[in-house]
């Protein structure tokens, strides 16, 4: 298969020769660039791909070696109830004569095919495969030889049924500026569907035909590189599944590097799935070699009000997780190693930022008549920056459903603004908190708390926190100050937090919920982290009142509305409003999202803004 993944030149024409020279086979592209071409190759010999340009540039390529001995794998889809894969083999070294070959094929992580057939000697295995079986989009044939290797790959790809309908009108074709813009929405299925709206200016820098849910869900998430009008492969057009063909044989290997995964599995994962909260990831080491530090239980806390304890420990390469529920916006973390020995741990916090492995999208190359419109823009986001910032960064602060710190409700809480004041931490404890013993170790006093269950006091191992923060010493509590303390919660029993277990918790709550621990214990470092980001709340000014409409604030917007959690009702009808800006335009409303039975939908419509009201 051939491919240009620059820009698509539908004029070249090649050859290819044998290593004496003689042609074995001419070709030239189908559609944006890609064609195909077949010959027989033979065992130790060199071929040489010849391409000739319309402006008579000639590029010359050596093809692969071919290989006396492996699998070749042929799909034909020209049957509309079935595909059949062939499998060829010239049995390898270390093969028996009947071999057993494995088809599976899959979608989207969703195994639709599993089939064995033998091939015995030098010969070939067909599968027949119903098509209904296989689903829809870009399906994935991998065969595997019979040491459970994978030996050939091969993508497919089906055009998805129609998508439903869903239609979308303004209730004007123009208006002026500061203008009223009602959005009406309908979907001919008249059922629920879950949408997002977008309205936003079309220029030289902004294209009217932007990508389509159905083109990423079905072909775009499953290719490694950027594809040239993927509409066209949805459309009616006669040569569009043979150009289908033809772009999924230029995709090469998919997803996972074989050799790799079936020595280290756990190059499967690199991000784990955030189901239940952020996921917050660090490396343990012994301070003193610097080595991966395995199985110690390590703290994280999280400052603010309820505060934020999770307990995780090590694993074998020093790894460790921790399940941050409700964490939002940037707030400093505080970790620290929850060990019973004198040993030093350097932990340290990874960024919260994924890595990608790299950018689908394809260059953006600016024209010299972009220059005025990029201006424009410039100017437009100046005012809008410097007359509207507080409106452009409002943002919506979740509120956790549940309340309670991790250890639930307290076996008894002190409020000690309902006690007498003391003047150290050592005299409020005496004094009236009966589930804390303090007594006297060489001249220093020792914080414990009573077990009642032995009626007794534990021996240490108990959890000391001050703000949600584990304390190193549990004697560190008497160099609080009492005055900032507004109360103390206790947990008589042992308490277990993932794989440790501590004798009671003491909890001490500050007044403004953010002590400085550091004060306590030099060791201690905040590091400063990116939480899940909080919900910005989109600006779209309204003129409902004359006040309003006569506002001498420049309006300059280029995107009048944004809204990601769009839902129409039971009927499928739906509603949008938002007002014009000062300036002219063309604008287009993209409407686009999933029925409640996972089908893409999508629908846009254009209107224009003129001048001053």
């Amino acid at each position: 298969c051939i491919s240009n993944n620059k820009s698509s030149i539908d004029g070249y024409k090649g050859f290819v020769t044998g290593q004496e020279g003689d042609t074995l086979a001419f070709f030239s592209p189908l559609k944006f660039g890609i064609g195909h071409f077949s010959f027989k190759p033979l065992a130790g010999h060199t071929y040489r791909a010849t391409v000739i340009l319309p402006d008579q540039r000639v590029i010359t390529r050596d093809l692969p070696a071919v290989h006396e001995e492996g699998y070749v794998m042929k799909v034909t889809a020209q049957q509309q109830d079935q595909v059949l894969v062939t499998v060829y083999r010239r049995k390898m070294a270390g093969e028996q004569n009947t071999e057993p070959v494995l088809l599976a094929a899959h979608t989207r992580q969703q195994l639709h095919i599993a089939e064995q057939a033998f091939i015995a000697n030098n010969d070939s295995a067909v599968f027949a495969i119903d098509r209904t079986k296989l689903g829809s989009g870009v399906i994935h044939f991998t065969v595997f030889a019979g040491n459970s290797r994978p030996v050939c790959e091969r993508l497919l790809f089906i055009k998805p049924p129609a998508e439903a309908s869903l239609a979308v009108r303004t209730d004007q074709a123009v208006y002026g500026s500061r203008a009223r813009i009602g959005v009406s929405l309908h979907a001919a299925a008249s059922a629920a569907l879950s949408l997002s709206a977008a309205v936003y200016r079309i220029d030289s820098l902004e294209q009217a035909a932007p990508s389509f849910i159905t083109d990423y869900l079905w072909l775009l998430s499953e290719l490694p590189g950027p594809v040239e009008s993927p509409r066209y492969y949805f459309s009616d057009d006669p040569g569009a599944v043979a150009a289908a063909d033809n772009l999924m044989l230029t995709q090469g290997w998919r997803r996972f590097n074989w050799d790799q995964l079936s020595t280290n599995p756990d190059t499967l994962i690199r991000y784990l799935p955030e189901v239940n909260g952020h996921l917050v990831t660090g490396l343990v080491t012994d301070a003193r070699t610097g080595q991966p530090a395995a199985h110690i239980p390590v703290s994280l806390s999280v400052a603010g009000r309820p505060f934020g304890f999770y307990m995780a420990r090590s694993d074998v390469a020093g790894r460790v997780f921790f399940e941050v529920r409700d964490y939002y916006g940037q707030a400093p973390v505080i970790v620290r190693a929850v060990a019973d020995t004198n040993a030093a741990y350097r932990i340290t916090i990874a960024s919260p930022y994924a890595r990608p492995a790299g950018d689908k999208r394809a260059a953006y190359t600016l024209r010299d008549h972009t220059g005025r419109q990029l201006l424009q823009r410039s100017i437009g986001m100046q005012v809008q920056n410097i007359y509207r910032a507080d409106s452009l960064r409002r943002f919506s602060v979740s509120i956790p459903a549940d309340t309670l710190p991790f250890y639930g409700q307290p076996d008894v809480t002190y409020r000690l603004d309902d006690y007498k004041r003391f003047a150290t931490m050592e005299e409020v404890l005496r004094e009236y908190v009966g589930e804390v013993g303090v007594v006297m170790r060489n001249g220093r006093p020792v914080f414990r708390l009573f077990d009642p269950a032995m009626h007794d006091f534990y021996e240490g191992g108990s959890l000391v926190l001050v703000d949600g923060v584990a304390l190193r010493d549990a004697s560190q509590v008497f160099a609080l100050d009492p005055l900032k303390i507004k109360k103390l919660d206790i947990v008589r029993n042992r308490f277990v937090a993932g794989q440790s277990a501590f004798n009671g918790i003491a909890s001490f709550t500050t007044y403004d919920g953010n002590f400085d621990v550091a004060a306590l214990d030099a060791r201690l470092v905040a590091v400063d982290y990116e939480g899940l980001q909080l919900r910005r709340e989109f600006y779209s000014p309204a003129y409902a009142t004359p006040e309003q409409l006569q506002n001498r604030i420049p309006d300059f917007r280029t995107t009048l509305f944004w809204n990601p959690d769009l839902a129409t009702d039971p009927a499928g009808n739906g509603s949008l409003e938002f007002y014009s800006p000062d300036q002219p335009g063309k604008f287009v409303v993209i409407i686009q999202g999933l029925s409640a039975s996972g089908e893409p939908v999508f629908a846009s419509t254009v209107f224009e803004v003129g001048g001053r009201h």
